[in-house]
């Protein structure tokens, strides 16, 4: 019996790889995998798509191609080189190939994905457009130091900028604790050697001023 399972199982590998060679093509995934009623292809180290009627329906130009929905729903993001960009299931290309890296939609901020070009860092939306300037040199996770915004860093100075890519919180501190942590509702700030507090509108409440940070005086917020 584990001999005749053995012959089959051998039997559909070589009627695999026979099909792929008639076709063409040196792999050919299995269908739905990457891709819903598509099968993924490579000829050499490129890979595209084929429909169920073994029509191209994704060139055979691409790198790497992830799995649909695994990046960004009904997107399948894609390498050429080093840049990457995304196709959808038209197979067309709805996120241009000139991105360095690519984060997950969801990731760091709600329905967009974190890009980078470079060394700097914006985002993009569902319809591919650029939605945060790509010109900083770091910006956190939205809602990590400040409920619906999204601390960011230019050079060595940090500020805030909010759900609609605006700056909120001007770039110019040395650094920006998270809100909550050393005053209700309000932010510790710094300046060089100077320390205050802004609020959630992202006004100084108290004066960058202080030396010591516990000589503010908190319960005031």
């Amino acid at each position: 019996m584990k001999h005749i399972i053995l012959i089959v199982f051998a039997s559909l590998l070589c009627n695999d790889y026979a099909v792929s060679q008639n076709m063409g093509y040196d792999q050919i995934e299995k269908f739905g995998l990457s891709a819903k009623d598509w099968a993924k292809v490579r000829i050499g180290s490129k890979y595209g798509f084929i429909d169920n009627k073994g029509n191209v329906v994704v060139p055979i130009e691409y790198d790497n191609i992830e799995k649909f929905g695994l990046s960004a729903k009904d997107w399948a993001k894609v390498r050429k080189g080093s840049k990457f960009g995304f196709i959808d299931y038209k197979g067309q290309m709805v996120v241009p190939i000139s991105y360095d890296n690519i984060e997950k939609f969801g990731l760091s901020a709600k329905n967009w994905a974190k890009v980078r070009k470079g060394s700097k860092f914006g985002f993009i939306d569902y319809k591919g457009q650029v939605v945060v300037s790509i010109e900083y040199d770091n910006i956190e996770k939205f809602g990590l130091s400040a409920k619906n915004w999204a601390k960011v860093r230019k050079g060595s100075k940090f500020g805030f900028i909010d759900y609609k890519g605006e700056v909120i919180v001007s770039i110019q501190y040395d650094n920006i604790e998270k809100f909550g942590l050393s005053a209700k509702n309000w932010a510790k700030v710094r300046k060089g050697s100077k320390y205050g507090f802004i609020d959630h509108k992202g006004k100084e409440v108290v004066a960058v001023e202080y030396d010591n940070p516990d000589e503010i005086r908190k319960g005031k917020n």
